[in-house]
């Protein structure tokens, strides 16, 4: 704890002269640098991925603080520096384009005075975000009345320039989460999401191109199965989330197998578990658990089916198209709620669909073949998605070429 207390008091002492400096240094107009609050993934890693094909008269970097993260980058032949070496500082401070998916600190808050952001977000909120939330530890965190809170984390309280939306509605929600007009808000979509519009074909190349091996085995293996499930559960505290699910593996992996049908389980990479082994679970002949750091989005399009419960990727999958379904399984909703901080939205009418019981209910449904989005699931796309689906990259790239900033 005072080892992390004095990084920061060092980080803060050479961080605010430096701030001050940074509006003084030329920043070159054909240089963006990109970073993410995730190792190499998420919207930006979208952005820094297909940019190239749009803005080929720019220097794109991608900005790390993760050895790994930078060897990885490498490999595939892509521009990345680490935040702290000469080169990092160099490329952060003349960079005239900061890209980002949560804060500046993606990236370097201290580098960036004079840079035009860009705050790509990561998701459609169903919980309240950012200056919007009014209860719970991150009430505290986004109050513009916390002097601490500016000292500390100041990244916060830096209004991005331009924050990408899908929608008018959400574009009203994020002016006022972020503080920022509804003009500043591009309704291009997410990043990430381009990736689902795209034939299987194309998603095939992308993963050859730049994923793992891996990866490109297993949306292979799916392909042999008649129907694919994939459970991506949002982010709770509690550690036996799964028990108070009521899973039963065995029996889930006995309708799988005499159905020729798999059951992926995604979880969200902060999610701990203290009574189930997830090692465990892979040893089942239907069941697979991903690795919690795998980029879950070239998967997606080789699914047929989400079960989810709170998280956003309810929205991301309704782009997959309406040979699609999916089931909500929030068999905690009452605590959940209660526990959790606000409701951006009213649950049961921007979350439509056919909503599980509990596990035995579940069971039921995995036997099931039906496979389509509801008309209300349909009506939510249209009115969280503008019609130009699949061209957020592209949009975002014409954009900062004609120089509309």
């Amino acid at each position: 704890m005072m080892i992390k207390a004095l990084k920061k008091l060092y980080e803060i002492l050479y961080g605010y002269p430096l701030s001050l400096l940074t509006f003084l240094i030329p920043r070159n107009p054909k240089k963006i640098v990109v970073g993410s609050h995730t190792p190499f993934n998420d919207n930006s890693k979208y952005f820094f991925i297909l940019s190239s094909a749009y803005l080929n008269e720019y220097e794109i970097i991608w900005i790390t603080q993760d050895k790994e993260v930078e060897r990885e980058i490498q490999t595939l032949g892509l521009n990345v520096y680490r935040k702290n070496t000469c080169k990092g500082l160099y490329h952060a401070l003349t960079a005239k384009f900061y890209i980002y998916s949560f804060h500046l600190h993606d990236i370097n808050f201290w580098t960036s005075g004079g840079s035009t952001k860009f705050n790509l977000w990561h998701g459609i909120p169903l919980k309240d975000i950012a200056f919007a939330i009014k209860s719970g530890p991150s009430a505290k965190l986004y109050n513009e009345n916390n002097i601490l809170s500016r000292i500390i984390r100041p990244h916060v309280f830096v209004r991005p320039d331009y924050m990408l939306t899908t929608s008018k509605e959400m574009s009203n929600y994020f002016a006022k989460a972020f503080r920022i007009t509804t003009e500043q808000c591009l309704e291009y979509g997410m990043a990430r999401c381009d990736i689902l519009s795209w034939q299987k074909d194309k998603v095939l190349e992308f993963i050859h191109s730049y994923e793992s091996t891996e990866m490109f085995t297993l949306v292979n293996k799916l392909t042999r199965y008649k129907k694919v499930f994939i459970y991506m559960p949002t982010w709770r505290e509690k550690v036996d989330f799964l028990d108070e699910a009521g899973f039963d593996f065995r029996e889930l992996n006995q309708i799988m197998e005499d159905e020729n049908k798999i059951f992926i389980f995604k979880l969200h990479p902060f999610s701990k578990l203290k009574h189930i082994n997830l090692e465990e679970i892979n040893t089942y002949s239907n069941l697979m658990v991903l690795a919690s750091d795998m980029d879950v989005y070239p998967i997606l399009p080789f699914t047929d089916c989400l079960i989810s419960d709170y998280s956003s990727i309810y929205y991301d999958y309704l782009l997959c198209g309406e040979e699609k379904e999916i089931y909500l399984y929030p068999y905690d909703y009452h605590n959940y709620i209660l526990e959790s901080r606000d409701l951006a939205f009213d649950y049961s009418k921007s979350m439509p669909g056919l909503h599980i019981k509990d596990f035995k209910h579940l069971l039921d449904m995995v036997k099931c073949d039906k496979a389509s989005f509801s008309r209300e699931q349909i009506a939510i796309r249209e009115k969280y998605f503008k019609e130009k689906k699949g061209k957020s990259v592209e949009q975002l790239c014409l954009f900062i070429n004609k120089g509309s900033y």
